[in-house]
């Protein structure tokens, strides 16, 4: 089911409940937050609710690690601005969240609350731009379609 806020919204997933309710304290009144503990349940919140501005995952879960998951929702989700989180300084993950999950951004544990506000303004600006420039792709296509059409009828009748 759609929701009718016209806040963004955003996704939080890590497997630690109080990370959840911090997060969700964090960002309540800005967005539009939503909450799950289980990543495969991530996508299915995704879908429900696309679309999504911002999905903040932590690396490390039970059942699939946040890395997955940022290339999971990039799959289907490609708009949704990724940010992973985690306790772990894990370069690898680090790597592979960027280069298979697109994450725009990688944050360590613990963070500092208003640098975390500041990565997601900036994450959720990027989506409103990127559905904003899809948007206007598809007016100037639209476009360009009746033209071409009005000039092969054009031409068609000044053949005749």
């Amino acid at each position: 089911m759609a929701s009718e806020s016209s806040l963004p919204k955003i996704l939080i997933v890590d497997d630690e409940e109080a990370i959840l309710e911090t997060m969700t304290f964090t960002f309540m009144g800005e967005y539009e937050v939503f909450t799950t503990a289980d990543p495969r349940r991530a996508l299915d919140l995704l879908d429900q609710n696309a679309p999504v501005a911002v999905l903040i995952t932590d690396q490390r879960m039970p059942h699939m690690t946040g890395v997955e998951l940022l290339e999971a929702v990039y799959a289907h989700h490609p708009e949704t601005v990724r940010i992973m989180l985690t306790g772990f300084a894990d370069s690898d993950a680090t790597i592979q969240a960027i280069n298979a999950g697109h994450a725009y951004a990688y944050i360590s544990k613990p963070w500092e609350p208003e640098e975390l506000k500041r990565v997601v303004r900036r994450a959720a600006e990027l989506h409103a731009l990127s559905l904003e420039n899809r948007r206007l792709v598809l007016d100037l296509q639209n476009a360009n379609s009746i033209m071409q059409s009005a000039v092969i009828c054009c031409d068609h009748f000044s053949s005749a």
